[in-house]
């Protein structure tokens, strides 16, 4: 007799689902209606690893830390190009300066937004570092999704001289953020950019506002956990569930800079790196390694 997987007792799907990873949760909850009903809130807060590119193939990978499971995912749209990752979208460049947002590659894509080219506001043409596979951007961050405001501000770091650029909607050029820090990164914090300087101080800036006002940075974490990298860099609260621990720095090889110099390309120095102790473990058990795509972390947004 033909079983009814519709019936099956709420408590079992329950448990069921709290043993899954983002990626197989949406597709539980798309079997049917009890079994959305049954199922645990779709979590953010779970970080992926964008791993390198391959060639002779559209798709992509990505090593999930819930699950530890790598999941495949098609997306032309990334391939040959630099990627870099904020706020659930991807920021690609190719070879020409072109400059595209992706949305998260992990939930459904459903537009593309095009940036003005690198050419255009940096006013060089044809050079060596823009064939290099984005060698200009050392990072990119974003205030806000646009999937989600229009109000969104788009922010880089440009590599040589390690100045910040800045990009609105609407806007044709991109335009130069006055600053005499040299800058080493940036996100963006309780409306504002924060930025960390040659110098270790962290300094934050209002698009619309004053210049840097100098903060404070931290020693410990409690319970949280840093995802550090030179394409993306944010926080996640601790689900020991699902792996994540607790007061400790998750990075991984990512610096372009470096992976052009060896062989093999970045990839290769990844791990987990506990304040308390300051002990290294490893997060992934095999080397994922080029020298223009090197892995990227993802935080999906379901």
């Amino acid at each position: 007799m033909a079983r009814n997987w519709a019936n099956l007792p709420q408590e079992l799907l329950v448990l069921c689902s709290q043993l899954l990873c983002p990626k197989d949760l949406s597709a539980f909850r798309a079997v049917c209606h009890s079994w959305r009903f049954a199922a645990v809130e779709e979590r953010s807060d779970v970080p992926w690893l964008m791993l390198a590119d391959e060639e002779g193939t559209r798709w992509r990978e990505f090593f999930c830390l819930s699950c530890q499971l790598v999941h495949k995912a098609l997306l032309p749209e990334a391939k040959g190009k630099r990627c870099f990752f904020s706020r659930g979208w991807v920021l690609t460049m190719g070879k020409e300066g072109e400059l595209h947002m992706l949305k998260n590659p992990m939930s459904c894509r459903d537009h593309i937004i095009k940036l003005p080219n690198l050419n255009k506001f940096l006013a060089i043409q044809n050079s060596r570092l823009l064939r290099t596979y984005g060698a200009y951007i050392f990072k990119f961050a974003l205030s806000d999704s646009p999937a989600t405001s229009p109000d969104y501000k788009v922010v880089v770091i440009y590599r040589n001289c390690r100045r910040l650029w800045l990009w609105k909607p609407g806007d044709e050029e991109w335009s130069s953020v006055t600053s005499k820090y040299y800058v080493n990164d940036v996100i963006f914090y309780r409306g504002c950019f924060v930025i960390l300087n040659r110098g270790g101080s962290i300094l934050r800036f209002d698009a619309d506002g004053p210049t840097p006002l100098e903060a404070q940075g931290v020693k410990n974490l409690v319970n949280m956990s840093l995802f550090v990298g030179c394409n993306s860099s944010f926080s996640s609260e601790v689900d020991q569930k699902h792996h994540i621990k607790s007061n400790c720095i998750y990075f991984i090889d990512d610096f372009f800079s470096w992976s052009k110099l060896t062989k093999e390309g970045g990839g290769t120095d990844m791990g987990i790196y506990h304040l308390e102790d300051g002990s290294i473990e490893p997060h992934i058990d095999w080397i994922s390694d080029s020298q223009f795509s090197p892995p990227l972390w993802i935080e999906p947004s379901f």
